[in-house]
């Protein structure tokens, strides 16, 4: 780090890819505008938004905004004429159904061959002084672009001794859960990002895999229930009686159907109606606009949709998930934020390629589970079930049943 009066220098390490929608241009970085209402956010969090207001107006921009006062510039330059970015598609890492957003590459710049240079001007000491405490701190736990909750985007400041990034995250951090995923590499850390993902929310389904016989792709299905794994956020909300928005749709009978029998050997357990309440839970940890529904009979994707309306657009169009997950040397860290207020006891609209709809609405403040506690709970069911997971034919479940997951915090909640 560079220092003068008013000008700081700080130079970062990127430690995954981001997805950046100007991939393919030279110089192509974090984003000013991206960062620096973020950093704005995370102090006046750390700080406390009404008491800086009284303490320091001069801090910020101006009384109607929360914009703090200091300019932010970041680059990267090569440090050898060999230098170049890794430039690729996502591909099955980057997961979510997002329409033209897939197109989007990623970029990596390694720190052997570039530094990704942060300036910031502020003419004000003392406020300089508070980004000078808690720059580290921000770029530990946040992450950049387009999916940073799933681990895309991560960065650190260079001079951070990562010897336990774990131990720093545990100074400003009081629930959290986390893998050591030793001798993986960082495109497999993500994938084992992924498999952890759909466990918490989405669910694993292996009832039917694609597979290559003599040259030919053809589907297999079995009735092996240990090649289902419910979503962990669905099965908590099960035990409190409440239905998802899975059960909901399958109940509301608006899927479309496949002119096609299940083979004889394959048999499907009809689950019965015993859900008095019915509310959409997966939204809570981040909001899609399709789900798919594929299987031997059925064959749809159901589109989303907020039922409000503002200015004849959808009121809540997209909410990011309150889980972000950070790579950082041999670590995977869960790491919780609270639920806003805004996504609870909102109404969608859930509609078929048939045309069929239902609407649901998301959990509210009373049926609301707490995010930390969801977190560590999942953490002792993984492991508790782990061995269950390491299944003939399976590789990503087989590879994630050798990790342990790891709990901080937690008491309380």
């Amino acid at each position: 780090m560079v220092k003068t009066d008013i000008f700081r220098t700080y130079y970062l390490e990127q430690q995954t890819p981001m997805i950046h929608f100007q991939s393919d241009e030279e110089g192509a970085i974090l984003r000013a505008s991206e960062v620096k209402p973020k950093l704005d956010r995370f102090l006046l969090d750390q700080l406390g938004d009404e008491k800086l207001r009284g303490d320091h107006p001069e801090w910020f921009i101006s009384e109607e905004h929360r914009a703090l006062n200091y300019k932010m510039r970041i680059t990267v330059s090569p440090t050898n004429d060999n230098a170049s970015p890794v430039i690729e598609e996502p591909g099955g890492l980057f997961f979510g159904n997002m329409g033209k957003e897939k197109k989007k590459n990623s970029i990596f710049y390694d720190s052997k061959d570039f530094k990704i240079k942060v300036r910031i001007i502020c003419c004000n000491p003392d406020l300089m002084k508070e980004i000078d405490q808690h720059f580290a701190a921000f770029f530990l736990l946040h992450n950049f672009g387009t999916r940073q909750s799933k681990g895309f985007g991560s960065f650190l400041l260079q001079s951070n001794d990562l010897s336990d990034p774990v131990d720093l995250i545990k100074q400003v951090v009081d629930t959290f859960i986390y893998v050591n995923a030793k001798g993986a590499n960082t495109k497999k850390k993500m994938e084992y990002v992924k498999t952890f993902w759909n466990l918490l929310k989405g669910g694993i389904n292996y009832t039917s895999n694609i597979i290559n016989k003599d040259g030919m792709k053809k589907k297999q299905w079995t009735s092996t229930r240990q090649a289902y794994h419910k979503s962990f956020i669905v099965r908590k909300y099960s035990e409190k009686g409440i239905g998802s928005e899975k059960y909901a749709i399958k109940a509301g009978k608006i899927l479309n159907k496949r002119e096609k029998q299940l083979p004889d050997d394959v048999s499907r357990k009809q689950i019965p109606c015993s859900y008095a309440k019915r509310r959409f839970v997966r939204a809570l940890l981040g909001l899609t606009d399709t789900y798919r529904f594929s299987d031997f009979d059925i064959d749809d994707n159901v589109k989303v949709v907020s039922s409000k309306k503002i200015n004849d657009q959808p009121a809540i169009q997209r909410f990011a998930s309150p889980i972000t997950v950070k790579i950082i040397n041999d670590y995977i860290i869960f790491l919780p934020e609270e639920i806003p207020e805004q996504i609870l006891n909102q109404a969608f609209i859930f509609s078929s390629k048939s045309g069929k709809q239902i609407s649901l609405k998301t959990p509210d403040k009373d049926d609301l589970i707490d995010l930390r506690r969801l977190l560590i709970d999942f953490a002792n069911d993984f492991n508790a079930n782990k061995a269950g997971m390491n299944d003939k034919g399976h590789g990503d479940l087989i590879r994630i049943s050798a990790l342990t997951m790891e709990t901080f915090g937690g008491d309380g909640v």
